[in-house]
C-alpha cells in the first residue's frame, strides 16, 4: 500500500477518497479542529468538497522536511510526531500532535520548503487541503476562505509567540550560564 502525495510516493499511505464521500463525518471532525472550529455544519460540508482523506500507517512519514509544501493536513484521528533536523545525524522530536491539529499550513500558504518531518506515531487518518483547493475556495466561497485565513493567521501568530517565548528562555538561560562562568571561583 502506498500513494503519491505532494510529489513523493509514500509507502504506508492510503487514499480513502474525496472529502465529499466523508462529508458528514468530516463535518464534525473539521469543526473539532481549531482552524475550522467556528464553521457551521453547512460550511464544513462545503469545505469537505475541497479535501481528500488519507490513512497513514504507524511509522510512516508523510510530510518531509525540506520538501516543497503545497498542502496542509488536519488530523482526524491518531497521533503524529514532528521531527526537526538539527546539527548531528538524528532529528529531534519537537512536537506530538493528535486529533484536531493541523500540520503544514505554513508551507501551504507561503510555498516555502517544509520545516519538519511528520511521522505517524500510530495509524492516523487525516484530511488534506492543497493550495489549488484553497485557491478554489477563495474564488468560489470567499466568506469561507476568509474564515479559514483568519484562523490560520491566529494559529500562526500563536505559534510565533510560543517560539519567541522559548527563544527568550534559551537566551536568558545562556546569559545566566555566562554570568556564572565569569564569576571568580
Amino acid at each position: 500500500m502506498g500513494y503519491r502525495l505532494g510529489g513523493r510516493y509514500i509507502e504506508g499511505l492510503e487514499h480513502l477518497g474525496s472529502g465529499l464521500a466523508f462529508a458528514e463525518k468530516l463535518s464534525g471532525g473539521l469543526r473539532g479542529a481549531r482552524v475550522f472550529s467556528d464553521l457551521t455544519p453547512e460550511e464544513a460540508t462545503l469545505l469537505a468538497g475541497f479535501l481528500d482523506v488519507f490513512r497513514v500507517k504507524n511509522g510512516a512519514a508523510f510530510i518531509f522536511e525540506g520538501d516543497d509544501g503545497s498542502f496542509m493536513v488536519v488530523v482526524l484521528s491518531g497521533q503524529v510526531n514532528v521531527f526537526k533536523q538539527f546539527d548531528g545525524p538524528n532529528p529531534k522530536l519537537v512536537a506530538s500532535v493528535g486529533t484536531g491539529k493541523t500540520l503544514g499550513e505554513m508551507s501551504m500558504i507561503d510555498g516555502e520548503p517544509r520545516f519538519a518531518t511528520c511521522i505517524a506515531a500510530e495509524d492516523t487518518t487525516f484530511a488534506m487541503l492543497d493550495r489549488k483547493g484553497f485557491l478554489q475556495i477563495m474564488e468560489q466561497r470567499p466568506a469561507l476562505a476568509s474564515k479559514i485565513l483568519l484562523h490560520l493567521v491566529v494559529l500562526l501568530n500563536q505559534r510565533l509567540r510560543q517560539a519567541s517565548a522559548k527563544l527568550l528562555e534559551v537566551m536568558e538561560s545562556g546569559e545566566r550560564s555566562a554570568r556564572r562562568l565569569q564569576q571568580p571561583a
